[in-house]
């Protein structure tokens, strides 16, 4: 037990730096220096066993120091592996030759990236940037290699590649209801799409805007309806009385469009009075009548 707890106190550092590369999958990307720093970390826990503690804390300072570069290895190779190995498929076809520019622009990203991750390994979102538009710029550089390849290969004028590069722009104009030509060159139909694409997505925005006013108001009229209870009940007692005050009018030969107009019009004649919920009639030919 004793050996236990002595063992947490000096390996402390040891094993934090450990669970740190096995975070980083070091076992995968550096499986070599990994066994290495295993070795030594077995050797240090052999040394505690007798009690030869000096021993054992100046191995596991190794086994640390071994760790954290493995750790370091791993992660780079986690973010810079890709673009590496595309950066070698360019070599291998011997792409510089034909996209010189754009395979510098890659190497030069990747060499940001793995300086970034050297200052400091777990700071990661922007050496992870870099390392995917190097990616990027190295797969670009393959296909615009294999592009000037084909050309070559095909004996194409200088006129039908132009005029080959033309056709994406043309298609995207037409998906946009747009003529474009290119007597001036690209400038022209990239800009004249650019506009139109721009001028869609402010009327789609503002028909979204629309559609949350109108749900922001189908939303209060919902709460008003809430607060006045069943609206079919409601509707439904209004139609009853309605059909009431008609049948009563339809007795006399008033030319009347509303109902509710027709209840003050028979006031005057009849004695009529009236409330918010019931329609009270005093002539005497209709003592017994209440309209509800």
């Amino acid at each position: 037990m004793e050996t236990a707890k002595l063992g947490e106190v000096t390996f402390s550092s040891a094993i934090a730096a450990r669970n740190d590369t096995l975070k980083a999958d070091a076992p995968v990307y550096g499986s070599e220096n990994w066994n290495r720093a295993e070795a030594i970390f077995r050797n240090a826990a052999e040394a505690l066993e007798p009690g030869n503690v000096n021993r054992a804390r100046q191995q596991a300072q190794t086994a640390e120091s071994q760790y954290r570069a493995v750790d370091l290895q791993a992660i780079k190779a986690n973010y810079l592996n890709t673009a590496r190995e595309l950066l070698q498929q360019a070599n291998a076809q011997r792409a510089e030759r034909n996209v010189p520019q754009t395979l510098e622009e890659a190497k030069s990203l990747v060499k940001k990236a793995e300086t970034l991750l050297q200052q400091d390994r777990y700071d990661t979102d922007e050496a992870n940037r870099l390392s995917h538009n190097a990616a990027y710029k190295a797969r670009h550089a393959l296909y615009l290699n294999q592009q000037i390849l084909q050309i070559g290969n095909e004996k194409k004028s200088m006129e039908e590649i132009l005029i080959e590069a033309e056709k994406p722009v043309k298609q995207i104009a037409e998906a946009v209801n747009l003529t474009v030509h290119f007597d001036k060159g690209f400038d022209g139909p990239v800009n004249a799409v650019s506009a139109k694409m721009k001028d869609q997505e402010n009327r789609e925005q503002t028909h979204i805007n629309r559609i949350q006013e109108l749900e922001s108001e189908l939303e209060q009229l919902r709460n008003k309806l809430a607060d006045k209870g069943d609206l079919a009940g409601l509707l439904e007692t209004q139609r009853m009385r309605d059909e009431a005050i008609n049948k009563v009018i339809n007795l006399f030969n008033f030319p009347i469009v509303n109902p509710f107009d027709g209840v003050f019009a028979l006031k005057a004649s009849i004695g009529v009075s009236c409330s918010a919920d019931v329609v009270f009639i005093s002539d005497e030919r209709f003592q017994d009548v209440n309209i509800v």
